[in-house]
């Protein structure tokens, strides 16, 4: 009996330490493909972890410390992840004048990647870290969130409205009364197909499970927010609705939003419509 309770204690020792070794050569490896995409470039970002509590997330980030360069911080739909903004992370022209960071949200990429979490107020409190970092650098935060990504910067203006300068809501899903699931049957992702894992569609159909609850606990907070804000939306946005535009346009009239409809677009603006969201970014910046 002594002889088999040693051999089981043995056991579950080395159990465990196979255990640590291949989440730590895990998230060697999708830290290693995810610096490999700017192997094309001149740009090497860095990549960095955050934790506020229990709430960790992973970051790529091309920035100086110069209190006169404004950061911008891509925030992804659903699914999504921060390999969506690699591009903009590769252009000469924004790093000439703006710091650039990209996020995996909570649940996507390396930021425990397959467990969702719904709460619109956890994925914004996430992202807390970063901001209190730029502000010790005394830079100016603008905020890009598309499609699902909409909803967490307008939570993080919200919560700290004299920290954040400009928001770029682009085809955000804010409205509570134009929220729609059926986009898990039909494709209905917010990025092209290429990114899409099955974990990320399963992190994205419990987000848009609870997303109308979610919005609906911001409803009495918009007038909160006091950034500049440029809001764009297709009119032919077949994932989230382009009623949400008069939803925006009726929450955040406080603010004077500049309101861009574009006729004929679609939902895939970051992808579709780089050089548009480089010129909105451009003029966030001057404000």
């Amino acid at each position: 009996m002594k002889s088999q309770t040693s051999i089981s204690s043995k056991l579950v020792l080395i159990t465990l330490g196979l255990s640590v070794v291949l989440l730590s050569c895990g998230k060697k490896d999708i830290d290693a493909e995810a610096l490999a995409e700017f192997e094309d470039s001149s740009v090497v970002p860095e990549l960095l972890y955050t934790s506020n509590g229990d709430l960790s997330i992973r970051y790529l980030q091309v920035r100086s410390d110069s209190a006169l360069r404004p950061t911008v911080i891509f925030v992804h739909g659903a699914p999504g992840g921060a390999d969506n903004y690699y591009d903009y992370l590769k252009d000469n022209e924004l790093l000439g004048s703006l710091n650039l960071i990209t996020i995996d949200r909570l649940g996507y990429g390396g930021s425990g990647r397959g467990n969702p979490e719904p709460s619109i107020a956890k994925q914004a409190e996430s992202i807390y870290p970063i901001i209190d970092e730029l502000l010790a650098d005394s830079q100016p935060i603008i905020l890009s969130g598309h499609s699902y990504g909409g909803p967490i910067i307008a939570q993080l203006a919200m919560d700290r409205p004299e920290d954040i300068s400009g928001l770029l809501f682009l085809a955000p899903a804010i409205d509570p009364e134009n929220e729609k699931f059926k986009w898990a049957g039909k494709l209905g992702c917010s990025v092209p197909t290429k990114w899409i894992t099955p974990k990320d569609m399963e992190t994205a159909a419990v987000e848009k499970t609870n997303h109308t609850s979610e919005l609906e606990l911001m409803l009495d907070d918009w007038d909160k927010i006091e950034a500049e804000i440029i809001y764009v939306h297709g009119d032919k946005d077949r994932i989230v609705p382009y009623e949400n535009y008069a939803f925006a346009e009726k929450k955040l009239k406080h603010a004077n939003p500049n309101m861009v409809t574009l006729y004929g677009g679609n939902h895939f603006i970051p992808f579709e419509r780089q050089d548009d969201v480089k010129r909105w970014l451009f003029d966030l910046a001057r404000q």
